[in-house]
C-alpha cells in the first residue's frame, strides 16, 4: 500500500460485506466516532 500524500484527495470509506450495516448498535457507532477523532480529526480535512 502506498502512503497518503499531502494535498491529494482520497475516497476512504467503510462498508460491510454484501453492503451489510457496519454499525449494529449505538456502541459500534460511538467507537467509530471515538477512533475518528483520535486518529483523523486533526491531521485531515473530512468532506462528507
Amino acid at each position: 500500500m502506498e502512503p497518503l500524500e499531502e494535498g491529494n484527495f482520497y475516497h476512504i470509506y467503510n462498508r460491510g460485506a454484501g453492503k451489510a450495516d457496519i454499525f449494529l448498535s449505538e456502541n459500534d457507532y460511538q467507537l467509530f466516532i471515538k477512533k475518528y477523532f483520535y486518529y483523523l480529526f486533526t491531521p485531515v480535512e473530512t468532506y462528507a
